[in-house]
């Protein structure tokens, strides 16, 4: 079901109010993955440009059926490939995920004029959890920086756990990321943006809390 421009109109404000009440100038990237692109045109349509992807072919597809009729500010979300990080360059203006060296390095072979985000991981989940270890990140934020590559800031994403863990891990991104004079914290979603905007967010990637739940 394509979603309605009053009900998103409508949810998008209580998400403002309710991340005003914590912290004020939180921006929301609208995550819309697997919807449909009149959704993301009802999206668009509202004022919320910033618009986030996790799949390179998902992401080609909208930007060509949207065409120049928007101009959306894509963000990539998702796990870096090497083989598509040209791709997602070419189409992307801040990219959420990157953790290696060697991502850094074809970003700034390819001349990347956008902003990229470290992902911190996040403690315990083992071998299947996302980032670079903390102790890894000042390093990656020199190599960016040698290469010309803009480093915007640090990315959470916060494993299942209680609220003073998830807020612990927040905490701890934000404060990294002032220890290496980063402005931007990209940290929380839908299920926990709100301890996120109190533990420091800037950025927030909001999907099912604005949209619903996603297509099939």
């Amino acid at each position: 079901m394509v979603l309605g421009a009053i009900e998103f109109q409508e949810r998008l404000a209580g998400v403002v109010a309710a991340l005003d009440r914590v912290s004020a100038g939180v921006r929301i990237v609208c995550v819309t993955k697997t919807h449909p692109v009149e959704d993301l045109r009802v999206v668009l349509d509202a004022g919320c440009v910033d618009l986030g992807e996790n799949y390179l072919g998902e992401l080609e597809e909208k930007s060509r059926l949207l065409g120049v009729e928007y101009a959306p500010r894509w963000h990539f979300l998702g796990h870096l490939q090497r083989n598509k990080i040209a791709r997602i360059a070419a189409l992307c203006a801040e990219i959420h995920s990157v953790s290696r060296s060697e991502e850094i390095a074809s970003l700034a072979r390819r001349g990347f004029a956008g902003r990229i985000y470290l992902q911190v991981a996040a403690p315990g989940g083992g071998e299947s959890r996302s980032g670079a270890d903390a102790a890894e990140i000042p390093g990656l934020v020199e190599h960016a920086r040698s290469l010309s590559v803009d480093v915007a800031g640090l990315m959470a994403m916060a494993l299942p756990g209680s609220d003073a863990e998830v807020a612990s891990y927040f905490r701890s991104v934000a404060q990294l990321a002032d220890r290496l004079g980063l402005a931007e914290k990209s940290m929380g979603m839908s299920g926990d943006f709100l301890i996120a905007a109190a533990e420091g967010a800037t950025v927030v990637r909001l999907g099912t809390v604005l949209l619903g739940q996603r297509s099939l």
